[in-house]
């Protein structure tokens, strides 16, 4: 915790000693950031009938979280002037071991009551996005809204396991996504931003993620942004049930170049 704490003062002075900077047509913007999160649900179920148990995974796990996400984007005018090319990696992965108080029942393995159960909760995705600018040329400049699309890799997982028991569902696939931004430039130094990556599914599932921030321009090549998150998401079928609900604080660098 001290080392993560000494090297922000230090991640400062690099963005306050580009302060005097010139103008430069940026092309290239990496961003890290730190997501202090609460899951204030993730609820499970395999298969999704009377066979298995329905279950909240958080009461193995818990519910505070620090995550992080690193992106990167790139304009590259294809198709359109200004349009962009934008990587993120989002990883999400909750583990823990509780007694459960009554039998759990899994994806056809069954877990008594009294005996610890480990649980490990895995959601990872790697996120590609093209997005266009709209409205240029007709709202203001101090106004930015991009729209676009995301293709979305999971990578999940779901572990239970007791002594001399295990189950683990591993499911990969892609999640297309509709991509929104838009920004607010309040002075030459300070903006307002927002985005939404998120598509509904059937059942009442899909994908929400979506954030507001405010950045402070420490040079004219790095910000400093602070803001909050929310995500949501999940889907149903006849072999599983899985939703959950999550919250951010947020917190981050960016750099252009």
């Amino acid at each position: 915790m001290r080392s993560r704490v000494a090297l922000f003062p230090v991640l400062l002075a690099i963005c306050l000693g580009a302060r005097a900077s010139g103008q430069s047509d940026d092309r290239w913007m990496l961003q890290l950031e730190v997501d202090p999160s609460q899951t204030t649900s993730n609820t499970l179920q395999r298969p999704n009938n009377a066979t298995a148990t329905r279950f909240d995974s958080i009461d193995f796990t818990g519910e505070d979280i620090t995550l992080g996400r690193f992106s990167a984007a790139r304009r590259i005018d294809w198709g359109k002037a200004d349009a962009e090319l934008r990587l993120d990696i989002v990883p999400f992965q909750q583990s823990g071991t509780r007694v459960p108080t009554s039998t759990v029942r899994y994806n056809g393995t069954t877990f008594e009551a009294g005996v610890p159960l480990s649980a490990l909760y895995q959601f990872n995705t790697y996120r590609l996005t093209y997005d266009v600018p709209l409205f240029a040329g007709v709202v203001p400049d101090t106004w930015n809204f991009r729209l676009g699309g995301t293709l979305a890799i999971r990578d999940a997982q779901t572990r239970l396991h007791q002594p001399g028991l295990r189950t683990n569902y591993v499911n990969y696939g892609p999640v297309p996504l509709f991509y929104a931004y838009s920004a607010r430039r309040l002075n030459d130094d300070w903006r307002v931003e927002s985005d939404l990556d998120g598509f509904p599914a059937p059942g009442g599932g899909g994908l929400l993620d979506t954030s507001a921030r405010v950045v402070w321009s420490a040079s004219h090549h790095a910000s400093l942004f602070l803001g909050i998150r929310y995500e949501a998401g999940g889907a149903t079928g006849d072999t599983f049930f899985d939703f959950f609900h999550q919250r951010s604080a947020l917190a981050g660098l960016r750099f252009d170049f």
